[in-house]
């Protein structure tokens, strides 16, 4: 690694801490913020926090960042039939981290499968060879019990990740911990500033992103960037879940 590919590299490691001692923590998950950083240090199509329970089939926590947005779950989700889940124990890339107890060893797909020998597995022919993705970079994080923290980057073309991204995220690794591990210390409900929770009165009432762009004189661009950081403050996903968060405290 060159001198200049270096300090990039570690501008951006702490361009990602800074993201997260600047956001509010949100309880076992990482802020959108986080997540976008993480995308800029290492190149990607998608970057992926996922809390998982191999032993039940469950994604507890999966929020993801794609084309510029960022998804979560609302609940946790089981489901033993999905492809993933069947194949998960003979799949060495995905099952190395629960299967052998190492949290802190940073890998890529290629470590365990050639490109051929991946399109030969179970796993890709029957869940992720349809998906596009060819190459994929895995940061464990601390296990608790039974479940398995993870961030996932994925790419559908170019290269494969390199060695200079392994080391980013081992960089990187302890401090996304400490962001995945926080608890509020303050009901976040109650965190919200007085604007938005004059937002969400108007979300309660029923109103549309233009009414409430209208009644508040700014623009429906504005009234999205405001619910999304709700939501995210609030570890919510839907309007509903929102308001019911907000008006039960």
């Amino acid at each position: 690694m060159g001198q200049q590919t270096l300090e990039t590299t570690l501008r951006r490691v702490v361009d990602v801490i800074d993201a997260g001692k600047q956001s509010l923590p949100l309880p076992g998950r990482l802020p959108a913020t986080v997540l976008h950083a993480l995308a800029a240090l290492v190149p990607c199509d998608a970057v992926t926090f996922v809390d998982i329970e191999p032993g039940t089939a469950t994604h507890h926590v999966m929020d993801d960042l794609a084309n510029g947005e960022v998804t979560f779950l609302a609940a946790p989700i089981a489901e033993p039939d999905d492809a993933f889940w069947r194949h998960y124990d003979s799949t060495l890339f995905c099952s190395y981290p629960t299967r052998t107890r190492d949290d802190r060893s940073v890998t890529l797909r290629s470590d365990f499968y050639s490109a051929r020998e991946w399109t030969q597995t179970p796993m890709y022919v029957d869940g992720g060879g349809p998906d596009g993705i060819r190459f994929e970079m895995m940061c464990p994080l601390p296990s608790t019990g039974t479940r398995s923290k993870r961030l996932l980057f994925f790419r559908t073309t170019g290269r494969d990740f390199s060695e200079e991204d392994r080391f980013a995220m081992a960089l990187l690794r302890p401090h996304i911990a400490e962001m995945a591990g926080h608890r509020p210390s303050e009901d976040n409900a109650n965190a919200l500033t007085s604007r938005q929770r004059e937002l969400m009165r108007l979300v309660a009432d029923g109103l549309t992103n233009a009414e409430i762009a209208a009644a508040l004189h700014v623009s429906p661009h504005t009234v999205r960037t405001h619910l999304t950081n709700i939501f995210e403050r609030l570890g919510v996903s839907t309007r509903a879940a929102a308001v019911a968060r907000v008006f039960s405290v």
